[in-house]
């Protein structure tokens, strides 16, 4: 059972990759108004839901039969923190089943308690990073993009929350709804100062030098962090339901456009590294370079509701197209790798 191996944290990268393309066509269903592309979402979503299942059952099978796995994943830097992308993977799967499958009670109720769980595990992660940085087990030297994962998962509580809070109100989960919100603005408000924090520190420590070229596609990530800032800016204030604080919406919405043009920004610099690099393999990791730019892809989609410029809806269509465009540019280059190198066995 060797090719259990295959089967880390970094598998992680391929998953929200794919709940990504379901995002993007998702979003496209609705800018351009086609049930056709929402139904081919809602099987998208179903099949990565299954191989996800699957996957999920072979990593924890893994874990028990290779002694001393679980310890090696934990005491890496990098697999600690792609570990953290369950916690967004789950706020995901939850927003795509309310969405396409219902709002009894009883799933309200499900998801509710499943976002308390993720979140928890979320600030687990952070917690056991920063004291590994903190206590000199991770110098600051080694931090690569990578390590900005689990301050970026903390603000994607607005995933989940944004369809759940709305459809609390009124069942009998109803005394959930200010917990929720306020872990949701709780983990915007950690990921605000671990992303300022981490990324500051892996911005001294890519100037130093000397970074693997496998890192590289991780460079997309403050993409990633700098759209979900997005995301909380235009969600939250629909989370208000008791009018209990005191959301300037227009502002939020002028600072998510100004925001956006710093998304754009890194997306052009990671985009750069991907066209002028000349890889020595290509592994699973290269998926990372997809789920960012779905966030991207979403908090443009909220920017156009918002403002119904023709200027956000073609970015949105240019972003969906560039999600589609780099994950079939990592199946491909991760298929034919390996297709050479069994080619020599």
């Amino acid at each position: 059972m060797k090719f259990l191996e295959k089967f880390d944290p970094v598998l992680l990268t391929f998953i929200l990759a794919s709940t990504s393309v379901v995002l993007s066509i998702f979003i496209l269903s609705l800018v351009l108004n086609s049930n056709i592309l929402l139904i081919a979402s809602k099987i998208a979503f179903i099949v990565v839901l299954v191989i996800f299942l699957i996957s999920s059952v072979l990593w924890i099978l893994k874990y028990i039969t290779r002694t001393g796995s679980l310890k090696r994943d934990l005491i890496s830097s990098t697999n600690l923190s792609i570990s953290g992308l369950l916690s967004v993977i789950f706020y995901a799967f939850g927003f795509f089943y309310i969405t396409f499958f219902g709002k009894s009670n009883n799933i309200m109720g499900i998801f509710s308690f499943i976002f308390i769980l993720a979140f928890i595990y979320s600030l687990i992660i952070n917690v056991v990073f920063d004291y590994r940085v903190f206590s000199g087990k991770i110098r600051q030297g080694s931090l690569t993009f990578v390590n900005i994962i689990p301050s970026i998962v903390m603000a994607g509580g607005i995933i989940l929350s944004s369809v759940l809070v709305p459809d609390l109100e009124g069942s009998e989960f109803s005394y959930l709804i200010m917990t929720i919100v306020y872990l949701t603005m709780m983990g915007f408000g950690i990921s605000i100062m671990q992303f300022l924090f981490i990324a500051t520190s892996v911005f001294h420590s890519y100037l130093s030098g000397g970074k693997p070229k496998k890192e590289i596609p991780f460079t997309m990530l403050p993409v990633g962090g700098l759209s979900m800032f997005v995301l909380n800016f235009l969600l939250l204030p629909d989370l208000d339901l008791s009018h209990s604080f005191q959301f300037p919406e227009a502002i939020l919405l002028e600072i998510s456009i100004m925001i956006w043009g710093a998304i754009l920004l890194y997306l052009i610099i990671a985009l750069s590294f991907l066209v002028f690099t000349k890889f020595d393999k290509y592994t699973s990791s290269l998926f990372a370079y997809v789920f960012p730019v779905g966030i991207a892809d979403f908090a443009t989609y909220l920017l156009w509701n918002s403002t119904r410029t023709y200027f956000f809806k073609l970015g949105t269509l240019v972003i969906s197209f560039l999600v589609f465009l780099l994950y079939s540019f990592a199946l491909i280059k991760n298929f034919s790798f390996r297709i050479k190198i069994n080619s020599f066995k």
